[in-house]
């Protein structure tokens, strides 16, 4: 009896790893990486090649797609396109009946307009492509275009920037099973980027097939969850950008048949399940922050756990209030909560000023404090000022408007003065983990109003007065991005003094400054 128990069980096994297999078998993907175009002048892309890499690799390791079913191309011409292209087809109509529901997963990332792709030299119609992926015998096809932008840090994947390629008006009938995504609308440019070294769509649909994107946490990826975030996140990403910004589009007919599943979340042997539960947005880099960006996740609300391949990471992560970044290491086979105790948080200014993926942060900031009198003879009743700042990576720029009120009392004569300065001024600053120390100069210049109480003719004076600073600045990181500060300044002044005779002369006393205060990053 117990061997016969066992025997079923081994029976289950063995039939339940040939339906594994075949429900593998079922799934065939033709990937397109074309980095030359075809125009005179036109910009080579860096990436394209990649990008297909990139898509093979989460495909076979989470979306049940076999090595054998996947043919990556890089730069083929368009004959060898449509050789490729009518192989896998002849091979999918021969295996579909025997192996029941199949998919078809067709990519292309490279140069195009609104009629043909590039390829090195030669044209494929889109039209053509479309019809090829439509026509397969497999159940469910899916054509992905992530073609159509040049500068340092992005370039154009058109060859018309007039004219970029875009999905036809959704009033033209596609065929049931069929779906496209295309990496932008009519009138957009597609762009790959220097700094995640990819295309932003490929970029964020491949974060999202690796677990970002599940949104109800069923541990499947469908193709409208796919969609919803890397449409969201590729219009996060291309706002700032000087091609302006893309909106991926998807036009689809999938009647009778449920949300098409893209990848399986599930660790393997050489993956790593990584539990993000904090909001905000998430850097894994391999092994250092030089090295590859392997996923950038953006989480909104619910937790996500996202699987990728064993090994060390630099990690970043940007909340609204200050970054944490750190070295983690997943180990195969396993889940790993990412905790970011564990990490070392740094404010956003620190971030600018290390290299950050933020090029700038803003700062307001309000000081009190003693300052001596521009005028001889005058006591100090307060000083304040209220300064406003721009940190980037190698200087932080800032203006500083300051007040302050002084009296004086002589001979029965009482005069008071209020000065209002306004100086800019630029500093370097220096970060030393939760503290920072700066030092710069500033210029500007004060207005002294002078007025005086008193039963005789004494009437107000006013004048303007150069001011030239420098100063030695500490700050003290806070928490949801606020500061203390203390600071000290000596600071020289041009006056002019009037004396008895018509005659005046000028004075450029040395005067020190300390103050107080707190602040806001953003």
């Amino acid at each position: 009896m117990k061997y016969r128990v066992f025997k079923n069980f081994i029976f289950l096994l063995v039939l339940l790893a040939g339906l594994s297999e075949a429900a593998a078998d079922s799934r065939y993907a033709l990937l397109v990486g074309a980095n030359r175009g075809s125009s005179p002048g036109q910009v080579p892309l860096l990436y394209a090649g990649q990008d297909a890499e990139r898509m093979a690799d989460v495909l076979i390791n989470l979306g049940g797609f076999s090595i054998e079913n996947i043919i990556v191309s890089k730069n083929p011409s368009a004959n060898k396109l449509r050789g490729l292209l009518a192989k896998l087809n002849a091979r999918i109509r021969s295996e579909s009946s025997a192996v029941g529901d199949s998919f078809l997963f067709v990519y292309y990332s490279g140069h195009a307009d609104s009629i043909s792709l590039h390829l090195g030299g030669t044209l494929l119609p889109w039209e053509e492509l479309r019809n090829w992926t439509a026509s397969s015998h497999a159940r469910a096809r899916l054509l992905v275009i992530d073609a159509c932008q040049s500068g340092h840090a992005t370039r154009v994947k058109c060859t018309r920037l007039e004219q970029p390629f875009a999905l036809p008006t959704k009033n033209i009938a596609i065929p049931e099973g069929f779906a496209i995504l295309s990496s932008a609308t009519a009138g957009e440019n597609s762009l790959e980027s220097d700094q995640i070294r990819g295309s932003f769509f490929t970029h964020h649909f491949i974060a999202g097939l690796k677990g970002v994107a599940d949104v109800d946490g069923d541990r499947v990826v469908t193709l409208n969850e796919a969609y919803r975030y890397t449409a969201k996140r590729t219009v996060a990403s291309t706002i700032s950008t000087l091609s302006g910004v893309q909106h991926p589009t998807y036009l689809y007919e999938l009647k009778g048949k449920k949300d098409l599943i893209l990848t399986r979340l599930h660790t393997r042997e050489e993956l790593s399940a990584l539990s993000l539960s904090k909001r905000g947005q998430y850097f894994f880099y391999r092994n250092s922050l030089e090295g590859v960006l392997e996923l950038e996740a953006n989480i909104a609300a619910e937790n996500r756990t996202v699987y990728i391949p064993a090994g060390k990471y630099f990690v970043r992560h940007r909340t609204l209030e200050r970054f944490y970044e750190g070295k983690i290491e997943l180990q195969a086979n396993s889940t790993t909560e990412l905790n970011t105790d564990n990490l070392n948080r740094i404010e956003y200014a620190q971030l600018v000023r290390k290299g950050g993926v933020a090029t700038r942060v803003y700062s307001l900031s309000l000081w009190g404090g003693m300052a001596p009198s521009l005028l001889e003879g005058y006591r100090s009743i307060w000083n304040q000022a209220l300064g406003f700042s721009i940190n980037t990576r190698l200087l932080t720029l800032e203006i500083l408007g300051r007040f302050s009120y002084h009296q004086t009392e002589n001979l029965g004569l009482k005069g008071m003065l209020k000065e209002y300065g306004l100086l800019a001024g630029i500093r370097k600053v220096f970060d030393f983990n939760h503290f920072s120390l700066s030092t710069g100069a500033r210029v500007g210049a004060s207005y002294l109003d002078q007025k005086f109480e008193s039963n005789g003719d004494n009437p107000g004076r006013w004048s303007l007065v150069p001011v030239l600073e420098v100063m030695l600045r500490g700050e003290r990181q806070l928490p949801a991005g606020f500061f203390l500060g203390l600071e000290g300044s000596a600071r020289v002044i041009n006056l002019r003094v009037e004396g008895d005779q018509p005659d005046s002369e000028r004075k450029t006393p040395l005067q020190f400054i300390g103050a107080v205060g707190i602040g806001k990053y953003w």
